[in-house]
């Protein structure tokens, strides 16, 4: 069936999108991309948002199908929820090519969820260039965006919070500098990301103050110095076996977590990429 009659089915909203369906957008041609540039904007919001968002599930739980293009087409949607689905889409591609237009929709687009997203997924290419598959000339536009929305007062919270977490992995000191700045906030949300991103981190000089965070009141601060310990390594379980019978139930859970599944720190087993 050629490729124009399938989109002819997305279109009509009675028709069902079914796995069938959802494959025709892996590993399109050229000659595809041109149709959907042309044609993508006649199909209603709802149903752009429902295919994006199906073909994302697929590829979160099948290898064979490949929907970058057709995420990576999406960046441009006059919808931010389309948009926002299509980041998250791409956030294992490796692709370089990427990285301008995710440094100018975190720059620029108006959505806090969609600049939340573009954040996360420029992380993964801060992980790329940790484990040597990237450049710091390619990066170097990525790490300037993300301190800049560090440092902008004015930037919603949960935007600042993926920026610090984006840079986290990072050998450099401005991502420590990022780590204390949001440690230093009065607020339990960025005081949690920090803690996490110690622990992503890896630098031993981070590790007194993580397990001081074991202490902490606020539940919230103590899972994710729970969290940052795993990341740590194996030097950190005496310390978290100590919360096994911590009063709160989701730190106990959490503490079992860790110590059932052995994470590793970033020197032992490599750095994990958070999905959204």
């Amino acid at each position: 069936m050629p490729f124009g009659s399938h989109l002819a089915a997305i279109r009509d909203e009675i028709k069902p999108i079914g796995p069938s369906l959802l494959m025709q957008f892996s590993d399109l041609t050229k000659q595809k991309i041109n149709l959907l540039e042309q044609e993508w904007k006649n199909i209603s919001t709802n149903r752009r948002r429902e295919v994006v968002d199906k073909l994302k599930v697929m590829a979160d739980v099948c290898v064979e199908p490949n929907f970058d293009r057709m995420f990576e087409l999406c960046l441009d949607d006059p919808d931010d929820e389309v948009r926002k689905i299509a980041i998250e889409g791409l956030w294992e591609c490796e692709d370089l090519r990427l990285i301008p237009g995710l440094v100018h929709i975190l720059r620029y687009d108006q959505v806090a969820k969609v600049r939340s997203a573009a954040a996360a997924t420029l992380g993964n290419f801060i992980l790329l260039y940790e484990e040597g598959k990237a450049s710091i000339k390619n990066i170097f536009s990525i790490i300037d965006v993300l301190m800049s929305v560090v440092y902008d007062e004015d930037e919603n919270l949960e935007v600042a919070c993926k920026a610090v977490q984006a840079l986290s992995p990072l050998s450099m000191p401005c991502a420590a500098e990022a780590i204390q700045k949001a440690y230093r906030l009065n607020d339990l949300q960025p005081r949690a990301t920090a803690i996490l991103a110690m622990g992503r981190n890896g630098n031993p000089g981070w590790f007194s103050t993580i397990v001081s965070e074991l202490k902490s009141p606020y539940s919230e601060i103590k899972i994710a110095a729970v969290r940052a310990c795993g990341e740590m390594g194996k030097r950190s379980y005496p310390y978290l076996r100590e919360l096994l019978h911590d009063p709160d139930a989701k730190v106990r859970e959490e503490v079992a977590h860790v110590l059932d599944e052995g994470i590793l720190t970033s020197k032992e087993t490599g750095y994990n990429r958070l999905p959204y």
